[in-house]
Parts: structure tokens; sequence; C-alpha cells
């Protein structure tokens, strides 16, 4: 059942949002049915969403209900597409995206980019 913030997310047709909710909430169900609607209804290609999340398993979920989701809708050549392009889409920790950046404009920063990260836990 769905409460009234979840379609209020679900209703949203800004290009940025932000969704914070307790655990438990609701919230990748919610966020998996927007970025079907995305994919499947407005085309919108899975490597053009940055997806972030703050841990890995949530990303991983993530991942695997995106393929379940989108394998349950109609499936055609875009779709097969986008499942493909999941492994390698922007689904991730914000820490593993900001380490990405790092090291994907690192010579613009002027820092190494064979640096190691201090803590990975």
């Amino acid at each position: 059942m769905r409460i009234e913030e979840q379609d209020k997310v679900l209703e949203n047709n800004k290009k940025r949002m932000i969704v914070s909710a307790s655990a438990g909430s609701g919230k990748t169900h919610v966020l998996i049915e927007y970025i079907c609607r995305l994919v499947c209804k407005k085309k919108v290609p899975i490597k053009k969403l940055l997806i972030l999340t703050f841990t890995k398993a949530a990303a991983t979920e993530m991942k695997d209900r995106l393929v379940k989701s989108l394998k349950e809708e109609k499936v055609d050549d875009f779709i097969l597409k986008q499942i493909d392009d999941l492994s390698v889409s922007n689904i991730s920790t914000i820490h593993s995206f900001c380490e990405y950046c790092l090291k994907k404009y690192a010579n613009i920063l002027r820092i190494n980019e064979n640096f190691d990260i201090a803590d990975k836990n």
C-alpha cells in the first residue's frame, strides 16, 4: 500500500531528486518503480541516470530489483539494452561515485590517479 509521500516521488517530473526516509519505508520499491517508468515509458537510457545510495548492498539490491522489474515490462530491444547496460550503469555508493570522479579527472585536479582510499570500510 502506497502512501502520499511515495506518490509524490512517483509524480515528480524534476530532473533531480533526493529521497530520504527511514529503513523499511519503501524507498527502494518506490525508486525502482520511478526508474522503470523513466526507462520504459519515457525511454530514458539507464546510462543517463545517476543513482546513489549509502551502501554497496543497497546499490547491488537496486540493480537486482531493476533487472527483475524491467524484465516484467513489455520487453523490446530498448529494454533489453537497458538491462544489459545495468552492469555498467551509474548505480553505486556516493563514495564509489566520488572515487570514480576523482580518478577520471585526476589530471585536471592535479592529483595522482593511482591514489588509494585510506579506509575502505
